[in-house]
Order: structure tokens, then C-alpha cells, then sequence
């Protein structure tokens, strides 16, 4: 329990300790009755769950004062707050942590600044006043009088005290404004006059007790009372404001206990007897009014005094913050005297804090020079570079003119990129290229922005020379025609339908672009690439087209009139194409697809040579009859159309192709019918894009459940991985195993200072004796198990167990001062405090007495061995620990006297000599009992730390 005490006889402030108060709280919480008290003055103390019956009339020390401090500093614009205590007083170190607790929740920007007073002389006092002043101009000194002087001295040396700061202060009272001077800046000194013109920048705010005629009967009836009942005459003296708060504690606990009785309520519960004196107002009692608020406490109003004759050195109440409303109220008889008239001074100085947000004018106009120069030679560099980029972006502009143009340096079969059209259609078209370069550009430039993946990409065009060709995107497996017409590529239903549906989407996108339609659709311009998907070629450049010169006596002119639609080979421009066109040469394309022949290749053949053998025909079909193109063209009752076989398994596509080459252009579908068409026919197949793609989703799910298969196993691994570790950990200590681990030979290791524990089982031979060889493993893993689970709790390695024997070390393998020794003994005790509770099984009659020994001496520690590795220690300090234990009593620690030494530097151990006794090796020594440790005085300790 942290006890709060502040001592100052000098400076006026009294003593309230908390330590009393909260003991007092928690055991009146415990027995649920109501407690009263006139101190308390401890943040501990608002906590009403810990203190549900506490009642205090004495004003809290926790907020009133913050708050009046955060009234006082939004009424003046100030948010910069420095925090001044004495670190080696208790009572401000706590105080100071309630100033940083309420100011964390308001937009104050605060320092906390400490100093050890009792060591402190004037260099220490002007060095945190220069640290302050980095931070604010308002600063809280929250210290005893007598320091606050010598703040205030150093200060006003400093030239702090002329207006430009504000030192604020908690006085005691301000009842009698009359006895302020006498107690501030009056000592009856040389420093009298300094101390009154430093306290003209420093504002006091305490307790507002404004005179009550009840109390003054009060003192005079205690002090006649004293005179007659006891000889003490108090006449002249001020009477302690306890006594007037002990007395106003009876009145209010009688009233409420009247009140209780009279509801016929229970007055035994202290709980509800304490809410019914809070959150109320009661009478005048001898210690003024008595407001408590719905947590039990009184808030008392707060004053702000200044020195508002700085002549006489006289101090007024100038405003007061009203607990009622936390308000902060002005007096209207006095307003604050500031230093040399200057008003209030600002939040941050106009050079900043540090004096380094100002310059003279010399470095002003410098500055401004060198601004203008550095601006007008940073205009001239973005002149430069802009005009470089403009230069570079016209240039690049005009190299993206002539992108498609390619070199034929740059075309070479090493390439294997790109595909060269070459044919002699290709060349008289690119001549025309070649002729008018502002028509290639315009046409090319159409198709640019094109890209699907069943559409082959154009590269460029090459114009040099007397051939010229189209580069396009490279197809390793050449065009449809030769994947249909190699034999040795077998044709499944599901590499038929994965290539009708490359064509439809390729073909749906180009008619949904402002290409509009192909116009030359062919088995011919659908390349196959590696992944054997259809990329569509020779689309675009219908104005080139256009011109093109068509020899309709060719062989290559009636070839592609097979995959033309009857209404435009009717039409008297050959290059014209439609959608409808497109749907139609789909369509014959499809037939192919399905029967691996070329377009109407009975038709040819039957009309050519009938009735010849069957290997002229097929060498027949390579050539196009008259007949043929002339009934497509002419048309007659029954349109002609290929004759085809179709398995049942392709009867979907065989009515589609149907569909597509009907005689009307309008009873075609579109290509987006086409493709839904094609996609849920081959649904029914599971496909669900081209032939590669679906061996490669089944390739990738095998995949992913191999890698599922593989996270399996290796979490399995690290886990057995993890489990090892462990085990080794237990072994080791955990630095000489990861040592291991990484394959670096553990040196042994010299340890200035250790504590080395050693323990046995007192009468051990004779319980083994009445004990089976198991019982006694039972035993002993019961009673080490228990030991394992203390020693978890401490900075502590455990050595080995040998039979009945325990060793535990610390301070290595990890250092750790000198806490070693304190570490071991609070150990030790809750060793012996553990073992009572200790029950055999097989022997629930007999209990179990330890015998402990201690020592604290130099060590050598190293891993021993390779197949069983162990961390063992050597040196005179292990044996003369061995020997503390086995000269002990049972149920005792005994100690040497270097550990001896060593708790003793902690303050908290109880330790009694045991006097001098003979160790083997040692002779006469002088060692100890450790008979526990003061919990009190380590509270204590700590809260000091």
C-alpha cells in the first residue's frame, strides 16, 4: 500500500497521510460500515469501488487544484504548462501524477519537470528554471514555501520575474488574506525585498474560506471547554480545521442516522447509510457549508490571490473557481497587478520559446535577397527543362506518327516474334502503302488500339524494298488449315468446339469496335499459336481493300470466293464485306472444323470429274470448279451448300453452321448469339475456354491440392520442430541452446557473482525405506513438479536434481546484477511456504521438511558433454553452498555471509545470525537465518522507486 504523506512544518501545509485512511477504507468496505474522515487527500481514495462507504469532508488534493489551473489558463490563453516538484518528496511526486492525469484529458500541452530539493543547490534550481523556460511561460510549483523562495530568488536573477512569466502556487488558505505576506515572501531576512518583488509574477490559488460567525462560536466554545475540562488555555491560538471537521462529521452522521431510523431502514448498512450523505447539501456546520458530491467527496471552492499592492506586498482574493459549476468567477473589488504593467503575457514569446523564430533586419533583408535570387534562378531552371521536355515530347510525338513502321534490319528470321504475310495480294496492297503514307498511317492507326486474345496483334508494316509485307504477331502453329489438314492431330470434340469458340469471341469483339465487320474471313487468316487458340489476322484496312485490283481468273480470287456469302459475290466491289458476310464464312469455317475438309469439297469434285477414282478427287478438291462459284453466285431453288456427315456428338454445331449459311443475310445470327450459342453447347462438355486453358485448370487444381498437401507436412515439421525446441529449452538454457542450434561451440563462461541454491528432503533414507521404488519416483516427481512450478516465477535457472537433492543458480547464464541473491531468497521462502502444503499420496500422515542452503561467490558454467550435453558449474562457491545446506535445520534457509551482505543491501529481509559454526573445507565460519521478508517496507521501496 503506497503511503501518501506530506511533511512541511515551515511552510504552513499539513501533514495528511493516506496510508491510515485507506487501510481504515478497506476495512470499513469489507464490513459494510459507513467511515467519515477529515483527511484522505490521496487519488487512491476516488476509486468508490474500492471505497464504497468513504465519505470525505476534507477537500480532495486530487482536482480542485488542477482544474483551478485550467480555468485560470483558458481565461488567459495559455496552453503551454510546465509541472515543477520535488522528486525526493513523496507527497508531490503523487500530487504531480494528479496534475498529469487531468491534464492528459484537456488540450494542454504539458511538462512534467523534477528535482531532488535536499541536494539541490542554486546551479541545480537555475538549470530546471533553463530547462522550463524551453517549454512554457507558465509554470506550476508545486513544492513546499521555503523552496518556492529559493525558485523564486534564482528566477528573479534569471530576469524571469519581469512580466514575461507566470509562476503559479497552492497556498494553504485563503480565509486570511491578511497573513499571506507574512507567510510568502516576510522572513525578516536580507531577501525580504526580493522576495517581494519576485512574488509580483507568482498567483496563489488554496482553499476559499470565507469568515463564518458559526465557526468563530466553534473555536470559542472548544477553547472554553479545553480551559475548564482540561487547564489548556488555546485563547489566541488557531484552532486546527480538523477539530471543526470532526465536529461537523458527528452532526452529519447523527442527521442521517435520525433520518435512517425514522424510514425504518436498516442503520447497520453502511452502504446505503453513506449514499444517503451523499450527493447533497447539509447544513452549516462549524467547518462552513457542506456539499458533498455524488462520489462522496467535498469540493470546495478554490481562490486565486494576487499581490495587488505591490507596495505593501499585500495579497487579494481576485477570482475564485465556483466547485458547483467548476466556473471560474471574478471578483469585482480586485483585478491581478501584473509585473511592470505589461499584462498578461502570451502563450509562446514572438521569438518562439528557444528565442530562435526572430532575426534582425540585416538578416531579414539577406534572407529576402537570397530568396529573390533563388527563386528568379529556379524560374530560369524550369524554363530550361520544360523547354527540353517539350523538345523531347514533339520528337517523341512524331516517332509515334510512324510507329507501325518497321525496318527490314529489324525483321530477320533470328526473330521468331512476329509472322510475315508475304503473298502477292499483301504486296500489291502495300505498294499503294507505300505510294500514300498518310492513308497507311490513317488506316493503321484504326486497328492500333484492337487487342483481344483470339485477334492477332500487327506490329508494323515494312515498306523498303521491292517486297513489302505486314508483321503481325507470331503463331507458331500456323493457320487453320494446316492444324485441320495434318492428320496426325487428333480432332476430339472438345478441340473442336474450344476452336469455334476463339473464332466467335474474336469475331464478336471486332464487330462491337469501330472496325464493324472483317469482310475476309477465312480459314486462312486464323492462326493458331502454341497455346492452340485461334488469333484472327487480316482484319481492318477496308479503305485499302477497297483499291485493291482483284484478277478474278486466279486460282487465289476463287479460292476465297468459297467463304464468301452469295450477295456479295453478287456485289460489283469483291473487297466489300458485312457482318452478315462475317456469319456466313463462320459458318463455312465451322464445316471445315467439323469434317477436316476444305469448303464444298465433294461439290468440287463431283462436278469437276464424275465418276473418276477417288484419288483424283481428292487431289481435284485443290482446285476450285467454275460451276461451283457460279450456282453460289446465281443462286437456284435449292441453295447450294456443302454436304455434310455429322456425328451425333456435333449435331449442336452441324444446326448452327446450318443457321449461319442461310440464303437471307437477316435470318443469320449475330456473332453474340453465336457465342452464347457455342459456350452452353460446350458447357455440356465442361469447356469453358480454348483447349489449353482447361488442361491447365485441371493441371491447376491437382496443384493446389499438392501445395495444400505440402503446408500439411510442414506444419507437421514445425510443429515436431517447435516440440524439440522445447524439450531442449528444458534441458539448456535457452541462449546456450540457440548457441547450439547455429553450430557455435559454447565456451565455458567465468560469473563474478551468483547465487547458488541447494535443498534435500529431510529424513529422506527412512521414507524411502518405508516406500516402494515407484512410490518413491512418484514422490519425488510430485515434490519437483511443485518446486518446477515456483521457480517459474524468478529470475532463476534450474541446475540438476540429483535423488532428494535441488539446485537452482541465478545471475546466470543472462547477468543480472546483483539481484541474484534476492531473486534465490524470495525463492527460498516460497519454497518452505509451498512445502507445507506438500502431501505425500502413499503417506497422507507424513509431511515433508526441507533443509535449504545459500551461497553467493564467483562460478564457472560450460556445456559438458556431446550425446547428453549438460550445463553444469564448477567452483569452491557450488560446494560451500552444498555445504550451507547439509549444516542447516529442516525447515530453515541458511545463509552464508556474503549473501548475508548482499540482502541486506535490499532493506527488506529479515535476517538472525546463527553464530559460528564449523564447514568442512571452510572451518569457523559465522552464518545466518533468513527468516522472511517485511512486505510493508517493500511497498514502501517500490513506491519510492
Amino acid at each position: 500500500m503506497a503511503r501518501n504523506c506530506a511533511h512541511n512544518e515551515r511552510g504552513g501545509e499539513s501533514v495528511t497521510c493516506s496510508t491510515g485512511v485507506e487501510l481504515v477504507g478497506y476495512m470499513a468496505n469489507d464490513w459494510n460500515l459507513p467511515l467519515i474522515t477529515t483527511l484522505g487527500g490521496s487519488g487512491e481514495l476516488d476509486n468508490k469501488t474500492r471505497f464504497s462507504t468513504l465519505t470525505r469532508l476534507s477537500t480532495s488534493l486530487v482536482h480542485p487544484y488542477p482544474k483551478t489551473t485550467h480555468l485560470l489558463m483558458k481565461k488567459y490563453g495559455w496552453r503551454h504548462l510546465v509541472i515543477m516538484y520535488d522528486k525526493s518528496n513523496l507527497w508531490q511526486s503523487i500530487m504531480s501524477d494528479n496534475f498529469v492525469d487531468y491534464f492528459k484529458t484537456t488540450n494542454i500541452i504539458f511538462t512534467k519537470l523534477g528535482i531532488y530539493v535536499v541536494d539541490a543547490g542554486v546551479e541545480e534550481y537555475t538549470t530546471a528554471l533553463t530547462a522550463a523556460s524551453l517549454d512554457a511561460r507558465i509554470i506550476f510549483l508545486l513544492l513546499r514555501t521555503d523552496t518556492i523562495q529559493i525558485f523564486l530568488l534564482v528566477a528573479r536573477d534569471l530576469g524571469y520575474t519581469s512580466g514575461e512569466y507566470v509562476f503559479i502556487s497552492r497556498s494553504q488558505s485563503a480565509s486570511d488574506i491578511d497573513s499571506l505576506p507574512d507567510s510568502t515572501w516576510r522572513q525578516g531576512g536580507e531577501h525580504d525585498e526580493a522576495l517581494k518583488e519576485a512574488y509580483q509574477s507568482v498567483l496563489l490559488i488554496g482553499l476559499h474560506q470565507p469568515f463564518l460567525e458559526g465557526r468563530q462560536t466553534f473555536q470559542e466554545e472548544v477553547s472554553k471547554r479545553a480551559l475548564l475540562y482540561y487547564g489548556v488555555d488555546y485563547s489566541g491560538q488557531v484552532m486546527s480545521r480538523h477539530l471543526a471537521l470532526f465536529y461537523d462529521a458527528f452532526m452529519m452522521y447523527a442527521k442521517v442516522l435520525n433520518e435512517t431510523l425514522a424510514e425504518g431502514m436498516d442503520p447497520l448498512d453502511g452502504h446505503a447509510v453513506s449514499r444517503r450523505m451523499w450527493n447533497r447539501t447539509h447544513a452549516h456546520g462549524a467547518s462552513g457549508e457542506i456539499s458533498l458530491n455524488d462520489n462522496g467527496d467535498r469540493d470546495s471552492d478554490i481562490s486565486v490571490v494576487d499581490m495587488t499592492d505591490p507596495g505593501k506586498g499585500s495579497f487579494q482574493e481576485i477570482a475564485m473557481r465556483v466547485a458547483k459549476d467548476n466556473s471560474y468567477q471574478e471578483m469585482n473589488t480586485a483585478a491581478i497587478h501584473w509585473p511592470n504593467n505589461r499584462g498578461p503575457p502570451p502563450n509562446i514569446p514572438d521569438c518562439g520559446f528557444r528565442g530562435d523564430q526572430c532575426y534582425d533586419k540585416g538578416q531579414s533583408d539577406s534572407l529576402l535577397y537570397s530568396l529573390i535570387g533563388s527563386l528568379v534562378a529556379l524560374v530560369l531552371v524550369v524554363l530550361m527543362i520544360s523547354f527540353v521536355i517539350y523538345r523531347r515530347w514533339k520528337l517523341q510525338k512524331e516517332s509515334e506518327r510512324w510507329w507501325w513502321r518497321v525496318s527490314q534490319d529489324e525483321v530477320t528470321p533470328a526473330m521468331g516474334t512476329v509472322m510475315m504475310r508475304s503473298t502477292l495480294s499483301f504486296q500489291s496492297r502495300l505498294s499503294m502503302l507505300s505510294k500514300d503514307t498518310l492513308t497507311a498511317d490513317y488506316a493503321i492507326f484504326k486497328i492500333r488500339g484492337l487487342s483481344h486474345t483470339s485477334l492477332a496483334r500487327l506490329i508494323g508494316a515494312c515498306l523498303e524494298g521491292d517486297q513489302k509485307f505486314l508483321v503481325i504477331e507470331f503463331c507458331s502453329k500456323g493457320t487453320l488449315q494446316d492444324v485441320l489438314g495434318n492428320s496426325s492431330i487428333n480432332l476430339d470434340v472438345q478441340f473442336k468446339y474450344s476452336l469455334c469458340v476463339d473464332i466467335a469471341q474474336g469475331m464478336y469483339y471486332l464487330h462491337s469496335s469501330a472496325v464493324h465487320h472483317h469482310g475476309r474471313l477465312t480459314s486462312a487468316v486464323c492462326l493458331i499459336d502454341n497455346r492452340f487458340s485461334v488469333k484472327i489476322s487480316d482484319f481492318g484496312l477496308p479503305s485499302i481493300y477497297s483499291q485493291m485490283i482483284v484478277d478474278e481468273t486466279s486460282q487465289e480470287y476463287k479460292q476465297s470466293c468459297l467463304w464468301k456469302a452469295p450477295e456479295l459475290l453478287r456485289s460489283s466491289n469483291i473487297n466489300l464485306g458485312t457482318r452478315e458476310g462475317d456469319v456466313y464464312s463462320f459458318g463455312i469455317i465451322v464445316q471445315e472444323i467439323v469434317t477436316r475438309e476444305a469448303p464444298f469439297a465433294s461439290e468440287t469434285a463431283t462436278m469437276t470429274l464424275n465418276g473418276m477414282l477417288i484419288l483424283l478427287i481428292i487431289l481435284m478438291t485443290l482446285f476450285v470448279s467454275p460451276a461451283v462459284l457460279e450456282r453460289l453466285k446465281f443462286g437456284s431453288s435449292t441453295p447450294l451448300r456443302p454436304a455434310i456427315d455429322i456425328p451425333r456428338k456435333e449435331e449442336g454445331l452441324a444446326n448452327l453452321m446450318k443457321r449461319c449459311w442461310t440464303e437471307q443475310p437477316l435470318d443469320r445470327p449475330t456473332f453474340h448469339s453465336i457465342k452464347m450459342i457455342i459456350k452452353t453447347q460446350a458447357s455440356e462438355y465442361g469447356i469453358s475456354g480454348n483447349l489449353l486453358d482447361n488442361l491447365l485448370k485441371r493441371m491447376e487444381l491437382y496443384a493446389n491440392n499438392l501445395e495444400k498437401l505440402v503446408n500439411d507436412k510442414t506444419q507437421e515439421l514445425y510443429d515436431e520442430k517447435k516440440k524439440s525446441e522445447e524439450l531442449l529449452y528444458q534441458i539448456l538454457p535457452r541462449s546456450i541452446a540457440e548457441s547450439l542450434k547455429q553450430g557455435r561451440h559454447v565456451e565455458p563462461e567465468w560469473f563474478e557473482c551468483v547465487t547458488v541454491y541447494f535443498s534435500d528432503i529431510v529424513g529422506f533414507t527412512a521414507l524411502s525405506a518405508m516406500s516402494t521404488p515407484i512410490q518413491v519416483v512418484n514422490l519425488l516427481n510430485d515434490l519437483y513438479t511443485c518446486f518446477d512450478s515456483v521457480i517459474d516465477n524468478f529470475d532463476v535457472y534450474k541446475v540438476e536434481t540429483i535423488g532428494d537433492a535441488y539446485m537452482v543458480v541465478s545471475g546466470l547464464p543472462v547477468r543480472n546484477g546483483n539481484k541474484h541473491a534476492r531473486e534465490i531468497a524470495r525463492m527460498s521462502l516460497t519454497m518452505l511456504k509451498g512445502i507445507v502444503k506438500f502431501r505425500i499420496k502413499h503417506m497422507l500422515d507424513r509431511t515433508v521438511k526441507l533443509r535449504i542452503g545459500l551461497h553467493s561467490g564467483a562460478v564457472c558454467a560450460g556445456v559438458v558433454g556431446l550425446k547428453m550435453p549438460r550445463y553444469c558449474l564448477f567452483g569452491d562457491t557450488v560446494n560451500t553452498s552444498s555445504r550451507m545446506e547439509s549444516t542447516g535445520e529442516a525447515m530453515k534457509i541458511h545463509i552464508s555471509p556474503t549473501t548475508m551482505e548482499l540482502l541486506q543491501s535490499f532493506q527488506t529481509f529479515q535476517i538472525v545470525e546463527r553464530g559460528n559454526i564449523n564447514i568442512k573445507g571452510k572451518g569457523m565460519m559465522c552464518t545466518y537465518w533468513l527468516e522472511g521478508e517485511d512486505k510493508d517496507r517493500m511497498s514502501q521501496l517500490s513506491g519510492s522507486d
